[in-house]
């Protein structure tokens, strides 16, 4: 009977060949392990080379190796003994991957044996899977009940199944009701009136324009009814150093507390009205011999 472990382990790795070379696609906490592209290169080659006993992960059989057992697969592909042995005895095949989450080892010396063994075979941490949010709403979102207790094996198949799936979903506009209500397109729509201006209804009802809200003159206060409230309380310093709570009321207006008790509030400024009378300049009869020569002389603007 076919060891089960190692009939699993052959279906677990997302294989492509290209130009005759094996790749691994799903490889993504290799590619998000900080490696350099080199080392990364050659950790994956190297893990290729473990799995399938290839060279450089160069493949020249027929089909890919996952195709073990298969009539028009691989021929001889991993039936021997020396290729068992190498790639499963005393081996835990459960946490064999390129897309599984090891357990932190700042201390390996990258590019090292003790280093790519760890990345690709290494204690794979679980309780990262077990506490993420976003594995956690993958596990739901899939129906996966992840147990803690359950095999590795199960761990794993779990783990991958939500890496399809990581990220999807959680844009909620995604999963958004249509617009209902006044919102609905039937009830809110534009037009343009004569003069070229959009006007919005909501309802069949025109919706003042924000120049009109500003402009629409309170009644009661004689104020703008669309200018901002900007009431506040502060503290200022009298002549003696002492504080003195005053406040700005919605419209800007100060209270009495604000200014000196002596000098009160400043006095308005109020634009002057001046008359300038129109003088009209007449030359003396005594230089009325001049006035042709003083206009030709005296012209302002035109030419000379």
């Amino acid at each position: 009977m076919a060891n089960p472990n190692r009939d699993w382990a052959w279906d677990q790795f997302d294989l492509d060949k290209n130009q005759g070379e094996l790749d691994i696609l799903n490889d993504t906490e290799l590619r998000d392990a900080g490696l350099d592209r080199t080392t990364q290169v050659n950790y994956e080659t190297r893990f290729i080379d473990d799995l399938y006993g290839t060279d450089d992960a160069q493949w020249t059989g027929e089909g890919l190796p996952s195709d073990y057992g298969s009539p028009s697969g691989a021929e001889g592909a991993l039936r021997t003994a020396e290729r068992h042995r190498s790639s499963y005895l005393g081996v835990d095949t459960t946490v064999w991957g390129l897309d599984l989450r090891r357990v932190d080892n700042e201390a390996l010396e990258i590019g090292s044996n003790e280093h790519y063994q760890h990345l690709t075979r290494g204690e794979v941490d679980w309780a990262h899977y077990e506490t993420d949010p976003a594995y956690i709403k993958a596990f739901e979102r899939a129906n996966i009940d992840y147990d803690v207790d359950a095999t590795a094996q199960d761990k794993v198949d779990w783990i991958r199944e939500a890496n399809e799936t990581i990220g999807q979903g959680d844009d909620d506009k995604d999963n958004r009701e249509p617009p209902t209500g006044e919102y609905d397109a039937d009830k809110i729509r534009t037009e343009t009136d004569t003069e070229g201006n959009t006007q919005l209804f909501i309802n069949g009802e025109r919706q003042p324009t924000l120049s009109e809200r500003y402009n629409t003159i309170d009644p009661e206060t004689g104020e703008r009814s669309g200018r901002l409230e900007i009431g506040f309380t502060a503290t200022r310093k009298d002549e003696d150093g002492n504080d003195v709570e005053y406040t700005v009321g919605p419209k800007g207006k100060l209270s009495e507390s604000a200014f000196d008790p002596v000098a009160g509030p400043p006095s308005p400024v109020v634009k002057p009205q001046i008359n300038i009378p129109n003088v009209k300049v007449k030359v003396p009869a005594s230089l009325s011999q001049w006035k042709t020569h003083a206009k030709q002389t005296l012209k302002v603007g035109g030419k000379k």
